[in-house]
């Protein structure tokens, strides 16, 4: 079973029937809504959060259509689908963990392009720099890349051999920690002097792969490297240039750092709104988006106990996150943003009967 079939079934075994088909999708390329972000959050499906940006529709829809014509998953209600008990069984079987344990889509997804086509454009720079050629063709054409790529050149061109060694150690360590398969492909994208990486097309037919499969595996190996890099510093000091600059915006949009940043200076939710010339609802937005990246957010001044044990209550009965069907069980006075933050900042599984609450300042 392809990597990305194996990727839609476990989503859909988290969320049930809680979203539609669509909202998965949205969660493997990323979509920078707060409703994607919150799923993602809320759902326990994070780690797949942006892994896969230039999914086509089609090409998922296509995958969903084989699913089902497996008997993998079935329709269901409101454009919802769900597991067979074929497709359950394939859920709870060995997954493959060389990928699974090192994806981790809402911490590195902003990041792992640039640092992916940062360091292939270093490694073809430096390669012909070395051997003085200088006409090579760059294989990454982006100008924030290439600008970036410039700038460090500029810093170590008269340092070009402890570059490459540094970059060699480096990188050998580091693949020493993932799967040979994985690390074969890693390496056989590399473009170097006179050497040109292989693309994915050409690596599917050598390993035998889906597309999709070679473009997930190289986004898992993406993912393992930026986790050893951020938490090993001093190991992979040359590496550690190539993501500095990357890890300084937390927020999955840059408006609601700005509201953030309001919120700092202790303006009041309207008064932002009316400062920043936006509606009420999309500062909302905003708060919710900061309560799920800020772990010491306030939640006590946009919901008091009382309000908090009420909402906790009914997302229990109602056995669902859907906000209607929660607000129908609560008070008049009850907001859906209250609702939407208390599900920000909890932590609450759906499974009847469990002791399920936390990670929530009134705990």
């Amino acid at each position: 079973m392809q990597l990305l079939d194996q990727i839609i079934i476990t989503c859909l075994e988290k969320i049930k029937t809680e979203r539609s088909i669509q909202a998965i999708y949205y969660i493997l390329i990323g979509k920078k809504s707060i409703q994607t972000v919150q799923d993602a959050h809320i759902f326990k499906i994070g780690s797949f959060y942006g892994i896969y940006k230039t999914l086509g529709r089609d090409a998922f829809d296509e995958r969903i259509l084989q699913l089902k014509k497996q008997n993998v998953i079935k329709p269901h209600v409101e454009n919802t689908i769900q597991l067979t008990e074929k497709g359950l069984n394939i859920v709870h079987q060995q997954k493959d963990d060389s990928f699974f344990q090192h994806i981790n889509g809402l911490r590195y997804s902003d990041m792992e392009v640039a640092f992916s086509e940062r360091l292939l454009l270093v490694i073809q720079t430096v390669t012909n720099s070395k051997m003085g050629y200088y006409s090579f063709i760059p294989i990454i054409d982006r100008s924030t890349i290439t600008t970036w790529v410039r700038q460090f050149f500029y810093v170590h061109k008269d340092n070009q051999d402890k570059v490459l060694l540094a970059l060699y150690h480096e990188l050998r360590q580091l693949l020493k920690g993932i799967s040979d398969l994985h690390a074969s492909i890693f390496v056989d994208r590399l473009t170097g002097y006179q050497n040109y990486g292989q693309s994915i097309q050409q690596l599917c037919y050598q390993y035998n792969l889906h597309e999709h499969d070679i473009q997930l595996r190289l986004t898992a190996t993406h993912h393992y490297m930026l986790h050893e890099v951020l938490n090993l510093q001093s190991q992979y000091p040359l590496l550690t240039n190539f993501v500095n600059d990357l890890t300084t915006n937390r927020f999955i949009t840059n408006s609601a750092k700005k509201t953030n940043q309001l919120l700092h200076q202790h303006y009041s939710l309207k008064q932002i709104a009316a400062y920043r010339g936006l509606k009420l609802n999309t500062i909302y937005d905003h708060i919710v988006e900061i309560a799920i990246y800020d772990p010491s957010f306030p939640l006590h001044q946009y919901v008091d106990q009382s309000a908090y044990q009420e909402i906790i209550a009914a997302i229990k009965q109602a056995n669902s996150f859907k906000l209607k069907q929660i607000k129908q069980l609560l008070r008049e006075t009850t907001s859906y943003f209250q609702i939407r933050l208390v599900i920000a900042t909890t932590t609450i599984s759906l499974k009847s009967g469990e002791n399920n609450e936390s990670n929530s300042l009134f705990n």
